[in-house]
């Protein structure tokens, strides 16, 4: 389940469930803003994931298991 608010009429804060997207509550996830190229940080599998998006903005990030999660799970 992912929101959509408006702050200020220029920007608004896009939120998700990390959980909704599949992410086991105990997973570290290194979150990457793929059109910046840059890192945004991490987050925890329980956690919800907020950015502030401009308007008639987008963007796409990209959330992927550590590596201490990735050796675990090689699956994955």
């Amino acid at each position: 389940d992912s929101q959509m608010q408006y702050k200020d009429g220029k920007t608004a804060s896009v939120s998700v469930n990390v959980a909704d997207l599949g992410f086991a509550p105990d997973d570290v996830l290194r979150v990457r803003d793929l059109w910046a190229h840059t890192d945004v940080g991490d987050v925890n599998g329980s956690d919800t994931f907020a950015m502030d998006v401009g308007h008639r903005e987008s963007m796409m990030v990209r959330m992927s298991r550590t590596a201490k999660n990735a050796a675990a799970d090689p699956v994955h």
